[in-house]
């Protein structure tokens, strides 16, 4: 519509029906997406599925420390949650198409034009047809055409305003408390109830949100007007519709980031504390075995107590978590 310059140029753009049903295809096919859900696993993995889900936990890479892969994920969290920060700011304010005449493709095109080319420059006709869209001042005029009572426009504000921009920030919002969470919870393997709420409510906004899509609709106008450069109507992709590009790539790359922190085990000291407790218990368990077999042996037989009891036992039949736990048994 920017292209609506009476009395020289008329270009009376109006989102019609199409565009209503269109949109409602869209974000209904969307949402409805959100109900499919993965086939179940083979039975042989059953048992890793079911303990993976129970600890929320998976083996990190070998080829360094989980601690420290732990650390690296965190920090390049929040550098791609500033990129994200600043390529935004960038796309939405500048344009993601320009759209310009070139007179001498024209006269090519033309060539009978060529002869009243005097009349024709004197009309402007490349500064008239001159004009660049941003999703700025597409959120701008469509607010102010719902506003006169368009409700298409309506629409379209309602989609570029909810779906395209704020969805994606939100869910950048949620992936920061959950790296932030994960970076206080690194002692337990455990995911808890609010961690998995909030990451079903980042999936949820990183499904709904459609800032690829409108991308994806840049990218194909362009092309379906490549068609038309040969008569001198050039529409290109600006730099806007780049940075926007980044700033997408870095909220997927901070989702994966964030769903690696989610599922990292507790760190080695934690785990080092659960063994030693669980090697404890298991000779607490042997001590026990063995004080009962020699109450009875005393009890048949007249056997001295005290540590001839130990003398009964075979070092093989203690547990092996307890052999390598480093406590001293006799036997």
């Amino acid at each position: 519509r920017n292209l609506n310059k009476p009395p020289s140029l008329l270009s009376e753009m109006q989102l019609g029906l199409g565009f209503t049903c269109f949109s409602a295809f869209s974000v209904g096919s969307t949402i409805a997406s959100l109900g499919i859900r993965t086939p179940s696993l083979p039975e042989e993995a059953q048992d890793a599925s079911a303990h993976v889900e129970k600890t929320g936990a998976v083996p990190m890479p070998s080829v360094m420390p989980a601690s420290r892969w732990g650390r690296m994920a965190e920090v390049a969290v929040v550098d791609l949650a500033v990129g994200f920060a600043v390529l935004l700011c960038i796309g939405v304010t500048l344009p993601c198409m320009e759209l310009h005449l070139d007179m001498n493709l024209l006269y090519v095109a033309q060539p009978a034009l060529k002869e009243l080319s005097f009349i024709i420059d004197s009309l402007g006709l490349p500064d008239l047809m001159h004009t660049q869209v941003s999703v700025l001042d597409t959120i701008q005029h469509t607010c102010a055409w719902a506003l006169e009572g368009d409700v298409n426009a309506g629409i379209a504000f309602l989609m570029y305003t909810v779906l395209v921009v704020l969805f994606p920030i939100l869910d950048m919002l949620l992936l920061l408390v959950l790296a932030a969470i994960s970076l206080h919870s690194a002692k337990s393997s455990q995911v808890s109830k609010s961690q998995q709420t909030l990451r079903a409510i980042s999936h949820v906004l990183r499904k709904v949100g459609m800032l690829d899509v409108s991308l994806m609709g840049v990218f194909v106008v362009v092309l379906s007007m490549t068609t038309s450069r040969k008569d001198g109507v050039i529409l290109s992709m600006s730099g806007g519709a780049l940075a926007l590009l980044g700033a997408e790539v870095c909220h997927y790359l901070t989702a994966f980031l964030v769903g690696v922190l989610l599922r990292r085990p507790a760190s080695p000291a934690t785990q080092h504390d659960k063994a030693a407790s669980a090697n404890r218990k298991a000779l607490d368990s042997v001590s026990t075995d063995l004080e009962s077999s020699h109450s009875g042996s005393s009890s048949s037989d007249g056997a001295s107590s005290g540590d001839d009891s130990w003398e009964d036992v075979e070092v093989g039949s203690l547990p092996v978590n307890v052999l390598q736990s480093g406590f001293e048994v006799r036997a």
